[in-house]
């Protein structure tokens, strides 16, 4: 055993070396090899969030870590084609099919490429490779078969979008696979499962524009259990107004009847869009917060196109300051001017439809213009840069979540005699805060425009500036920062109440 690698490691190295002793019994080793893999999983969420949620599932496993942006794509395909050939295993369909000796290949070439990642990589134990070794007559095409495997993966659904996509090309790269290998297997794959005869996997690619990520929008299942009791009791209050609010975030929050909220309740919050410039699509983020019932503020964030470079840029993102104005129910504009030393603006007018779930609108900057869309959001999703006309990313897909910054939107409590709970939405810009805080007062959901500093490293104070909908009590929060686990503790003081206790779960 090493000398430097604690007790737990030593045991999981064990159950990894189980797996791969029973390559020649492809059942056995695809249900051990997602084992071994879900414990690796588990000791990653230990280290980055702490306690592990009882009976949570690989998936859920899987789609916690991701937001922390720490696994590699490709290094995550891995793990979904271990996780996809175990439960194909332990649960077996009408035929009880088994697995295939090709099909246990495949998964130990994933576990191994796992296992690599995570010691060498993840831990940097700087393990023999050797530990992990493929068998030595292994035949020279599993290179091909493990991309055979994503392209299926990929396919699964029958379409394949942006982002998967993009996993695919660096998996072609990663496996040391050319182009006309690559070709072949895509087509031969694309002919099986969509009946389809292609160039190449290009043709097939999705159109899909605001829904490219929709799936990633979704709100962690790792949540303090103060959230899941004060969720409980809101479900089965009377609350309808502040009910119909939650639901867009939690759909276990029940609502009878749908609540209709003016324009300003509708923009607030995250949104992700895109929009064309010459044959670059950009995929950005945008919050917004209302400073009154007309006028409202935010903040966008887009990455650096690398065509720039002569500017001198250093930062990974473009970040712009938005100031704007609601013109009626649906019409909006603002400007948006970029946060750089020699900047520009650019003006966007723009019009909210599908229930405020969606805006459309127009750009321009000089004598170019062009259009831009939206599409509101839980929390900021994914941006990049993908050129239309080659087909290839300029910009990779980049998360956000990992960033120790608190721009987001907040499910919060409130407690003293008795608890309250709402939503705070917040940008940073430069260590200075602003946000809306929304409360349920009685019948309708207050709205309070804030602005606040960072006190340290983890703790910021922020104060109610004025009310847009409500009772104006002069409230200040303190609080401080948890970043692994993504939680706010502090207390709130008004003329109202002396103190109370304030927390917040980042959605």
């Amino acid at each position: 055993m090493l000398e430097n690698v604690d007790h737990i490691l030593n045991k999981l190295i064990d159950l990894i070396k189980q797996a791969f002793s029973l390559r020649e019994q492809p059942d056995l080793i695809c249900s051990q090899s997602r084992i071994s893999s879900e414990a690796m999983l588990r000791e990653i969420y230990k280290r980055e969030f702490g306690n592990i949620p009882a009976k949570i599932a690989f998936q859920s496993l899987l789609e916690g870590i991701r937001k922390r942006n720490v696994i590699p794509h490709e290094v995550l395909l891995l793990f979904e084609t271990v996780n996809r050939f175990g439960n194909m295993t332990v649960h077996p369909d009408d035929n009880l099919t088994a697995r295939t000796i090709q099909e246990a290949q495949i998964v130990e070439s994933n576990l191994a490429g796992i296992c690599n990642w995570f010691f060498n990589s993840y831990l940097k134990l700087d393990l023999n490779q050797d530990m992990f070794h493929q068998p030595s007559d292994a035949p020279s095409s599993n290179a091909n078969l493990n991309y055979e495997e994503m392209l299926r993966s990929a396919l699964s659904d029958s379409k394949l979008e942006l982002d998967e996509y993009e996993n695919l090309l660096q998996a072609r790269e990663d496996l040391g696979i050319n182009d006309e290998q690559a070709v072949l297997i895509e087509q031969n794959v694309c002919n099986e499962l969509l009946n389809k005869k292609v160039v190449g996997i290009i043709d097939v690619l999705s159109n899909s524009d605001l829904n490219a990520f929709k799936k990633l929008d979704k709100i962690r299942d790792d949540r303090p259990e103060w959230v899941t009791k004060a969720l409980e009791q809101i479900a089965l209050s009377d609350n309808e107004i502040l009910k119909g609010y939650l639901n867009y975030f939690f759909e276990e929050i029940p609502i009878t009847d749908k609540v209709v909220y003016d324009s300003m309740y509708s923009i607030m919050g995250c949104w992700q869009g895109w929009y064309f410039q010459y044959t670059a699509k950009t995929y950005y983020d945008l919050m917004f917060l209302v400073k009154d019932e007309n006028d409202f503020i935010g903040i966008s964030i887009e990455p650096i196109n690398p065509t720039w470079n002569d500017k001198g840029y250093e930062d990974s993102y473009l970040l712009a300051w938005i100031e704007g104005s609601l013109l009626d129910d649906i019409l909006f504009s603002y400007r948006k001017t970029m946060i750089l030393e020699n900047t520009w603006s650019v003006d966007y007018e723009g019009v909210i439809i599908d229930d405020g779930q969606i805006f459309e609108g127009e750009w321009r900057v000089k004598s170019l213009n062009g259009s831009f869309n939206a599409m509101r959001s839980k929390s900021l999703l994914p941006i990049r840069i993908f050129d239309t006309l080659g087909k290839l990313p300029i910009i990779p897909s980049t998360y956000l979540n990992g960033r120790h910054d608190l721009t987001s939107s907040w499910f919060i409590q409130v407690t003293g005699k008795s608890s309250i709970s709402g939503i705070m939405h917040v940008i940073e810009r430069k260590k200075q805060l602003f946000a809306n805080v929304l409360l349920s007062e009685g019948d309708i959901l207050g709205i309070s425009y804030c602005e606040g500093q960072y006190d340290e490293m983890a703790k910021a104070t922020i104060r109610q500036i004025n009310t847009i909908k409500g009772q104006q009590i002069n409230f200040t929060i303190t609080f401080t920062i948890d970043w692994n686990h993504s939680v706010l503790n502090g207390t709130i003081k008004d003329d109202v109440h002396r103190m109370r206790v304030f927390k917040a779960f980042k959605l």
